[in-house]
C-alpha cells in the first residue's frame, strides 16, 4: 500500500499535491491496523517424525529468536540434550545462526520438523539452576556464631535425560569483595544437596571483622556479594564430573540503611577534616606570606611539605628495594637520582600528593551517597562499588603521614604563632588560627580512635603486603 502522507517535491521547492484528507488519513491507519492485527494470525508449528504437534506460537512470539534459541527452548519441553535436536524446513536443515524473522514465508504459516539424534553418553545434559531470592539471615549469623548471614531461594539445575543413574549436585556459591586482600574477590562454596525446600541459610566469611565491622564495610559486603547456584551430575558411587551448569548471578543487595549510614558518616567526616585541615593550612600560609611573615609561611610551609615528601620518599624506596629486579635493578638507582635532580620526589610529587588527598575522596563520598539514595528506593541505579582498595590504601597512609609530620607541628607552630601576635592583626587572621588548631585536633582525635587505629594497620599491613610485594629475580 502506498503511504497517503508522502507528498512530492518540485526542484523549485514546491508542493506537488496538498495533504491528504482526513478520510483517507483515517482509512489508511485503519488499514495499518488491519495489516498488524493480521501478522498475529500467521503461526510457527513444529512437528515431529510421527507427524504429532510439538509446538505451537504466534509470529510475533518468535520472530526475534534465532534457530537456536527455538532448538533450546524445544529441548526444555522435550527433556532432551539441544545437540540432538535438528530442525527441517521442507528438506533443508536449518542454520542454528540464522533468525526465524528472515526464513520465515511470507504471508503463511511456518511449519518445521524436528529430529532427535543419538544420545552421547560421555556427556549428560543439565539445565542451569536460578537463583530466586537472597535476603539477610541474623539466624544463621547468630547461629555460627558470625555477623553476616545469608538466606537464599534457589531452584536447582535439571537433568535433562541420561543413559544411566545419575546423581545431581548442587552448590550455592557466594562471591563478596575483599577489602584488605591480596584477591579482590573471596570465593565461598556452600554444599546445597540437602537444602530445605530449595532455600539455604549459612554465614558469611569476612576479612579485617573488627576493624571493618566497627565502621560498617561489612554493609558493603552485604550489598554488592554476587550469588549463583552451581549444578553438576556425576554417575553414583563415581566422581567424574559427566555435566555441569551455572546459574546467572544475583546480587545480594542485603545491606541495612543504618550501617551504610554509620559508614558515610563515619569516612565522609573524617575526609572532610582532612581537606579542611589542609585548605585552612594552605590558606595560613598564604596569608602570612601576604603580610610579610616569612619565617611563619615557610614554617607553615613545611608542615604541608613534610608528609607528601616523605610519603613519597619512602614510596620510592620500596619500590628500589622490591620492584626493581633484572634490568629494573640496573635502572632503577639512575631513575630515582634523575627524580630527585628534576624535583619530582622533593617538589612536585608532594604537591601533587597534597592535591589528591583534597580531590581523592569526592569519587568515594559520591559513590557512598548513590548507594544510600539506592538503598532508601530514591533511585533503582546501581553504583559500583565504593572502595578502590589500592588508592584508599595509599591515601591512609599518607593521611597517617599527615597528621604525624603535618598536623601535629601545625598545632603547636599555629598557637605560637597565635600567642606571638596577640592581639590578633584582624578577624581574618583569628579565624584561620582557630580554624586550623580546631581541623588538626581533630585530625589527630580521629587518628587515635580504637576502629581507626585498627584500620591503619591494616592498610599499612596490604601496603606492605601486597602493594609492595617483593619481586623475585
Amino acid at each position: 500500500m502506498a503511504r497517503a502522507d508522502v507528498r512530492d517535491e518540485d526542484n523549485d521547492g514546491t508542493f506537488g499535491r496538498p495533504w491528504p484528507s482526513s478520510d483517507l488519513i483515517g482509512a489508511a491507519s485503519a488499514e495499518v491496523r488491519i495489516d498488524l492485527i493480521g501478522a498475529a494470525s500467521y503461526h510457527l508449528r513444529v512437528f515431529n517424525l510421527a507427524g504429532e504437534l510439538v509446538l505451537e506460537r504466534t509470529m510475533p512470539e518468535v520472530q526475534s529468536m534465532l534457530v537456536e534459541d527455538l532448538v533450546d527452548h524445544l529441548g526444555r519441553m522435550m527433556k532432551v540434550a539441544s545437540h540432538r535436536l535438528s530442525l527441517l524446513q521442507g528438506t533443508s536443515q536449518l542454520d542454528p545462526k540464522a533468525s526465524l524473522h528472515t526464513l520465515w514465508p511470507p504471508l503463511s504459516d511456518m511449519d518445521l520438523q524436528v529430529l532427535l539424534g543419538p544420545l552421547d553418553s560421555s556427556h549428560v545434559p543439565i539445565d542451569p539452576g536460578r537463583i530466586l531470592h537472597v535476603e539477610r539471615s541474623d539466624r544463621a549469623a547468630a547461629h555460627a556464631a558470625a555477623e553476616l548471614g545469608l538466606s537464599v531461594q534457589f531452584e536447582p539445575g535439571e537433568v535433562r535425560e541420561a543413559v544411566y543413574q545419575v546423581k545431581c549436585h548442587h552448590e550455592i556459591v557466594v562471591s563478596t569483595p575483599c577489602l584488605f586482600e591480596h584477591d579482590t574477590w573471596r570465593v565461598e562454596r556452600h554444599k546445597a544437596d540437602e537444602a530445605d525446600a530449595g532455600t539455604l541459610t549459612f554465614a558469611v566469611e569476612e576479612e579485617n571483622k573488627r576493624a571493618s565491622l566497627a565502621m560498617g564495610f561489612h554493609e558493603l559486603i552485604m550489598y554488592y556479594s554476587s550469588v549463583k547456584v552451581v549444578s553438576w551430575v556425576t554417575k553414583d558411587f563415581e566422581h567424574e564430573v559427566l555435566g555441569r551448569a551455572s546459574s546467572a548471578e544475583l546480587t545480594c543487595r542485603a545491606a541495612k540503611l543504618s550501617g551504610l549510614c554509620k559508614l558515610t558518616v563515619l569516612m565522609m567526616s573524617y575526609w572532610i577534616v582532612v581537606c579542611v585541615s589542609v585548605v585552612s593550612a594552605l590558606c595560613l600560609t598564604i596569608v602570612a606570606g601576604s603580610q610579610q611573615n616569612m619565617w611563619q609561611c615557610i614554617s607553615l610551609a613545611a608542615t604541608l611539605w613534610l608528609p607528601g615528601f616523605v610519603w613519597t620518599y619512602r614510596y620510592h624506596c620500596f619500590l628500589l628495594g622490591r620492584k626493581c629486579v633484572g634490568i629494573g635493578a640496573i635502572l632503577g638507582l639512575p631513575v630515582c637520582v634523575l627524580s630527585w635532580c628534576c624535583g619530582v620526589i622533593w617538589l612536585w610529587a608532594p604537591a601533587a600528593v597534597m592535591l589528591w588527598s583534597v580531590l581523592f575522596p569526592l569519587a568515594p563520598s559520591c559513590k557512598l551517597m548513590c548507594l544510600l539514595l539506592r538503598v532508601s528506593g530514591c533511585h533503582s541505579w546501581d553504583p559500583p562499588y565504593p572502595i578502590q582498595t589500592q588508592s584508599f590504601t595509599l591515601y591512609e597512609i599518607y593521611a597517617r603521614d599527615l597528621q604525624m609530620w603535618g598536623d601535629a607541628p601545625r598545632v603547636l607552630l599555629v598557637i605560637g604563632m597565635h600567642i606571638s601576635s596577640f592581639p590578633p592583626s584582624n578577624d581574618t587572621w583569628s579565624f584561620l588560627d582557630v580554624t586550623v588548631i580546631s581541623s588538626s585536633l581533630l585530625s589527630l582525635v580521629f587518628s587515635l580512635v580504637p576502629f581507626r587505629r585498627r584500620l591503619r594497620r591494616e592498610t599499612w599491613q596490604y601496603f606492605d603486603e601486597t602493594i609492595m610485594e617483593l619481586v623475585s629475580d
